[in-house]
């Protein structure tokens, strides 16, 4: 095999396992220096990952069918973990030491006494290094997949970032690793449009690669040189300085109205200013400790399971409607410099109408809740004598106005031609002459309209071509 094409078949997996592994360290790196003190188990956990995609491709190398290869990916799940404990935590026991095999289950089975937070740690980070990989395996890295990944290391690398600064444990050489995640992944991505025809030519890749690692490389430079700690300390007191600003100016608004001429009256004293026997007796509720654990883990996994969940159907979404808006000849219909913004703005876009759709529900609800007198409107009746009219007799063309269905619903049902047109005449009157119906006259429609469900079709008439001939004209 040429050295040209091993790299092509390579290049891909290792720019994917690349943003995976930075954004992993970086998660794993805060959490383990906010509960232990210390970052070894990060730089393992992206050695694991590296194990889990040499394992995952040994196993498709195999020719086995799909269940089988993923029991034999999975099992060496426990394996490799156990092992990492070894050499992180028992790094001097003998090989037939049992406790360094039995670690990380035990912590598992001594969780509602206690907690060994680098036992868990490492079981987690092996678990998320072997999920990542095990996604890898119903196809190949395409470029879709690729920008999926970049965006969702985007959101992972910000998060983490910003949580590790909140609990007092950031990253070490995170501008590094920030410049490092963005060169890999542009440059990745650029070869991937290349190779996919994309772009302007087989040459172009050279140059895309080139051009998004010096901007990328120059722009964390330039940040770096310009971001520094007494530019942030004055950009903070002229926001502080603006906010006293602001403050005096609305003071002193405040006071050209006048004053207020009454006296506010002392608030009086509760019935019992001491609630000390409450607590006492809170307290002495017999609550066993072991249930207090057991509650805390169900609300600390029901917490970060929502959490992941929620993550994993915004990304989710967003990659889906990325590969909406590719076409079936595979060409792009959006540049790769706004797609990340396209497709959040599309998706926000959902979000609101999903939140005006169930907020109209809502109070559709509570209106008929609070009128049930009410019987509805001439548009709705219209609009259900329509769907009712388009799905059992024959559907309204577009060209048709309401007269016109009304001549065609006539040739069918013949029977009820004064009920089909007390209904159109009906909602002509409101929709187009601005007027508003009695409820009397709204009940008319629904009676007419429950008679015409009753009678019986006598045949189809054609479709008037004069209104067809003069749509077209």
């Amino acid at each position: 095999m040429k050295a040209s094409t091993l790299w092509s078949r390579v290049q891909r997996p290792l720019v994917l396992l690349a943003m995976q592994s930075c954004w992993l360290y970086t998660w794993v790196a805060v959490v383990e220096h906010a509960a232990i003190g210390q970052r070894a188990i990060a730089g393992t956990t992206v050695l694991l990952l590296v194990i889990a995609a040499a394992w995952r491709q040994a196993t498709t190398r195999l020719g086995l069918r799909r269940l089988p290869a993923g029991v034999l990916y999975w099992v060496a799940l426990p394996i490799v973990a156990a092992l990492a404990a070894r050499v992180l935590l028992f790094p001097h026991a003998p090989v037939t030491d049992p406790d360094w095999l039995l670690a990380i289950p035990r912590a598992f089975g001594y969780l509602l006494y206690e907690t060994r937070t680098d036992e868990l740690l490492i079981a987690l980070g092996s678990a998320a290094a072997w999920y990542l990989n095990s996604q890898l395996s119903g196809g190949g890295v395409t470029y879709e997949r690729l920008l999926g990944q970049f965006q969702l290391g985007i959101f992972m690398l910000l998060t983490s970032l910003l949580i590790g600064y909140g609990f007092d444990s950031p990253v070490p050489r995170a501008g590094l690793l920030i410049l490092c995640f963005f060169a890999v992944a542009l440059a990745g991505i650029a070869s991937a449009r290349s190779t996919d025809g994309r772009t302007r030519g087989p040459g172009h890749v050279t140059t895309s690669v080139v051009t998004l690692v010096v901007v990328v490389s120059g722009i964390g430079i330039l940040i770096g040189a310009i971001a520094t700690p007494a530019l942030i300390d004055s950009l903070i007191g002229a926001v502080e300085y603006v906010m006293h600003l602001l403050g005096e100016a609305i003071a002193y608004i405040a006071s050209l109205f006048p004053e207020p001429e009454f006296t506010p009256t002392e608030p009086g004293e509760s019935l019992s200013n001491d609630d000390s026997a409450l607590r006492e007796f809170y307290k002495s509720i017999p609550v066993p400790a072991i249930l207090r654990r057991a509650l805390f883990i169900v609300w600390l996994t029901v917490v970060l399971g929502t959490l992941l969940v929620a993550l994993w159907r915004i990304f989710s979404a967003l990659l889906e409607r990325l590969r909406r808006r590719q076409s079936s000849s595979g060409e792009e219909r959006e540049s790769l410099e706004n797609g990340f913004l396209a497709d959040l703005l599309a998706l926000l876009a959902a979000v609101q109408a999903g939140i005006g759709m169930l907020v109209q529900r809502i109070r559709s609800a509570v209106s008929k809740r609070l009128n049930p007198q009410k019987t509805g409107t001439a548009r709705s009746a219209y609009l259900a004598f329509l769907a009712w009219a388009e799905r059992k007799l024959a559907p309204r063309e577009v060209w048709q106005s309401p007269h016109e269905y009304l001549d065609m619903l006539a040739g069918i049902i013949p029977d009820a031609a004064p009920e089909l047109a007390y209904i159109t005449e009906s909602y002509v009157q409101v929709r187009y002459g601005g007027h508003e119906l009695s409820p009397e006259s709204i009940e008319n429609m629904i009676h007419a309209f429950t008679q015409i469900r009753k009678t019986r079709k006598s045949g189809r008439v054609s479709k008037p071509k004069d209104s067809q001939e003069g749509l077209q004209s």
